[in-house]
């Protein structure tokens, strides 16, 4: 690692653009991580020839290593930024000048070689340090003070190493699955999306014989991943590349390592050893052969073991979505708790001490969801409180039905009052019409002295009365 600092990171970080030009010099060293890991070890060098100097019997260790767990986060960065290395590393293999630069500093050597095999040293140095600890804490006494030390650091560098592989891992199927991709020629139109996705695994490939419908047996390669098979055939004009034919789904498929009564007997004997079936409710039926009962083994645990895996995640999916309904629904009751406790308040009643208690125990009521514990009702005080809130809004309409009548008495009494007034004024009238009918009786002759009409007594044609008193008025005016 000091060579390739010496040789080649420090003078192409002084002149990157002599030799490289700086978005290929970022992506040879990323975030300059080669650099801060080389730097860390030289420290825990350091510290380790110090106590090899002062070594005894009770003399500690555990505790450097313990000092360098704080840097293993940066071989985990370093991992996975590893395959975007490996491609800068395919471009510049090409780049005549840096590979002139390479030889110059390491002639006896293949330069690229060598550089890819200084680039990888950071992550196969995690297991050798998970190696060493191992070998000291087993021979390693429990009581010296150096065996819990050692045991810290230990735990630590296994958790850093089984991130470093995952990471190399998911570097490594992500190259493969974009590898796949490419060699799968008729896929685009046909399919909505790339194979290539974060939470997708390459598993298997290869050629196995596939029984048609007609009982022949055809060539087919398949490519397994983590939640789909691809079924293709070799193109004969280009070599190393396939023509699709179809993908499945592989949830609620079937595999069987015996073939079904239907084909067994179309099957020769020494091929039932070496065949097995997939079936899917779309339907597809797949009866294949491998090559050998071995491989055919291989097979059936892969497409086994990915169907289990498959049900595991959909129980767990099925349950976390119960989690979340059960979440929604407290969620709904305090809501709905709050709003009737709302609404009650904005009433100009104050609540009875029967309803006030309810309320009181609902705010402080559990479901036993513990993100919701102080907002949540149960379910038997929530109905009490609703009964009680329902007969206050009952109440309430009771109290609204009496106000038309209210309304009814109101207008009976100005009516009343109207009347009042009326026979008031009538009475100030009344002596000014009499007076006036005292005048014109005077001027009339008596109804004696007229006929009567209809033959009744004290009864006066209205023509001839009227007649009459116009007589009279006339006269009056004369004298």
């Amino acid at each position: 690692m000091e060579s390739l600092i010496k040789d080649v990171y420090d003078p192409l970080h002084q002149n990157p653009e002599v030799y490289l030009d700086q978005s290929t010099f970022k992506s040879l060293f990323p975030e300059g991580h080669i650099k801060i890991i080389f730097a860390a070890h030289q420290t825990m060098i350091k510290d380790l020839r110090s106590k090899r100097e002062a070594w005894s019997p009770t003399q500690t260790v555990g505790d450097i290593f313990k000092d360098m767990c704080g840097y293993l986060r940066l071989y985990s960065r370093y991992a996975e930024t590893y395959t975007q290395i490996e491609e800068a590393l395919e471009n510049i293999r090409k780049d005549k000048k840096f590979v002139t630069f390479l030889q110059e500093k390491w002639p006896k050597i293949e330069p690229t070689t060598y550089l890819s095999s200084l680039l990888i040293t950071p992550i196969q140095r995690i297991p050798r340090y998970q190696m060493l600890l191992e070998s000291l804490l087993k021979k390693t006494w429990k009581y010296h003070p150096d065996y819990e030390k050692l045991a810290t650091a230990l735990a630590e560098m296994i958790k850093t190493a089984k991130h470093v592989n995952d990471k190399a891992k998911e570097a490594e199927n992500a190259k493969k699955l974009v590898l796949v991709d490419h060699s799968i020629q008729g896929m685009k139109g046909k399919v909505s999306d790339s194979i290539v996705a974060a939470n997708r695994k390459y598993v298997k490939e290869g050629f196995l014989l596939q029984r048609t419908e007609k009982g022949e047996w055809k060539k087919r390669y398949f490519f397994l991943l983590s939640d789909m098979l691809i079924r293709a055939r070799a193109n004969r004009k280009q070599k190393g590349t396939y023509i699709f034919i179809e993908k499945v789904n592989l949830k609620r498929m079937e595999v069987f390592r015996t073939l079904q009564s239907d084909v067994k007997d179309l099957v020769s004997k020494e091929m039932r050893s070496k065949s097995f079936e997939l079936q899917h409710p779309h339907p597809i039926r797949y009866t294949l052969q491998a090559g050998s009962p071995e491989e055919k083994n291989d097979w059936c645990c892969e497409f086994e073991k990915l169907l289990s895996e498959l049900h595991d995640a959909e129980t767990k999916h099925e349950e976390a979505l119960k989690k979340i309904s059960i979440n929604k629904a407290s969620k709904a009751k305090a809501q709905i708790s709050q709003t009737l406790m709302y609404t009650i308040n904005q009433t100009n009643q104050t609540p009875s001490s029967g309803v006030r208690d309810r309320i009181q125990s609902a705010k402080s009521a559990s479901t036993g969801v513990a993100s919701y514990q102080s907002r949540t009702v149960d379910p038997n005080t929530f109905r009490a409180l609703k009964a009680s809130v329902k007969e206050e809004k009952d109440k309430e309409k009771d109290k609204d039905k009496e106000l038309p009548e209210k309304k009814e008495k109101r207008k009976t009494d100005k009516a009343e009052k109207v009347e009042k007034v009326e026979k008031v004024e009538e009475e100030h009238k009344e002596p000014e019409e009499s007076e006036k009918k005292t005048t014109i009786n005077t001027k009339i002759p008596p109804t004696s002295h007229y006929h009567t009409l209809g033959g009744g007594a004290g009864k006066m044609n209205y023509r001839e009365m009227m007649a009459q008193y116009k007589q009279a008025r006339q006269q009056e005016k004369k004298e």
